[in-house]
């Protein structure tokens, strides 16, 4: 068995508990990534902020722990909403907060060294005339990227296509993706 490989793949705790098991390294894109990225690719404002910076005025607006699974990444409506699903965790604990947009339309794709493996509609329908494809291939052209991920982008009516967030191959569903396709960016996603 010289040739036999491991390869992780799972919800976040499995993986994770797994890969310290085994001895494995998983490759991920860094949590604060999205913040790297040009506004025109954002097509909304995100910031980033701890708990104890966030303000009233803020609100409505879409928070996310940029430490996964914290707490809900969602739309919050005020800022008391926010603190009481955030009880018990540091002020100091960092978020993304957004813009709240609606998106038509979400796809993911798997990358895997600077190539798309697949790429799936996942939520919404694409109209006609508006790819994602071309948006995606420009936005994995940066080198802020690792050589595995997952990319989620949504098309905004009035705005365009925008980068929704980026995950783990090691651990984002597939929603659509076809397994064989994107097995290479799954495969890449473990370093022995």
């Amino acid at each position: 068995m010289g040739d036999a490989r491991v390869a992780v793949y799972g919800n976040d705790t499995f993986c994770l508990v797994l890969s310290q098991v085994l001895g494995l390294e998983l490759v991920s894109p860094r949590e604060e990534i999205l913040l790297e990225l040009p506004r025109e690719w954002l097509n909304r404002e995100l910031g980033a902020s701890d708990l104890g910076g966030l303000r009233g005025e803020m609100f409505p607006c879409f928070a996310k722990p940029l430490t996964p699974k914290l707490f809900a990444a969602r739309v919050y409506e005020e800022l008391d909403e926010l603190r009481r699903e955030t009880r018990g965790l540091e002020r100091s604990s960092p978020i993304y907060h957004a813009e709240v947009v609606s998106f038509e339309c979400e796809v993911r794709a798997f990358i895997c060294d600077g190539e798309v493996c697949d790429f799936a509609v996942y939520q919404g329908s694409v109209k006609a005339g508006d790819t994602p494809l071309d948006f995606i291939e420009e936005v994995i052209e940066s080198d802020v990227w690792p050589d595995t991920y997952v990319l989620d982008v949504g098309y905004v009516e009035d705005r365009g296509w925008c980068v929704i967030e980026a995950n783990a191959s090691w651990g984002a569903g597939l929603n659509g993706c076809r397994a064989e396709l994107v097995l290479p960016a799954i495969l890449a996603a473990t370093v022995t």
